[in-house]
């Protein structure tokens, strides 16, 4: 099984576009059967670092950098 990673948020006005983007991408990979995290961007970034030897994809949606 893959493991697929997602960041999102971002410090823009978009941050909110990018969490509901996110969640739509993130509930379709869980149906299909993938192992997915999602970290939020700024807060999560250091987890997402430490960890990221875990993932074989990353999929950023984070709007409006």
């Amino acid at each position: 099984m893959k493991h697929i990673t997602i960041i999102t948020g971002g410090e823009s006005d978009e941050r909110v576009i990018s969490l509901q983007s996110a969640k739509g991408v993130h509930d379709v990979l869980v149906e299909k059967g993938y192992d997915v995290t999602q970290y939020c961007f700024p807060e999560e970034m250091r987890q997402f670092v430490a960890e990221s030897t875990q993932y074989d994809f990353v999929r950023v949606m984070v709007h409006g950098v």
